[in-house]
């Protein structure tokens, strides 16, 4: 699909299939990604990887209450 908004989604699950937590995220004007990446795809790719690992990670914190 030409113009479309680059996306990525991520979902976390126990071995049993039980799903523990997911998000989604989207590449945002300006936010790139990792600044320094040789492509545009490489800089798309690792910003939106990044917010969802940080999402995670805050998550996390938050289910311990930390």
């Amino acid at each position: 699909m030409s113009g479309a908004t680059p996306s990525a989604n991520l979902e976390v699950q126990l071995p049993d299939g039980m799903k523990l937590w997911s998000d989604g995220a989207k590449n945002r004007a300006g936010t790139g990604g990792l600044i320094g990446a040789t492509r545009a795809e490489d800089s798309i790719a690792c910003g939106l990887a990044s917010r969802l690992a940080n999402t995670l990670l805050d998550a996390m914190r938050n289910a311990r209450g930390k």
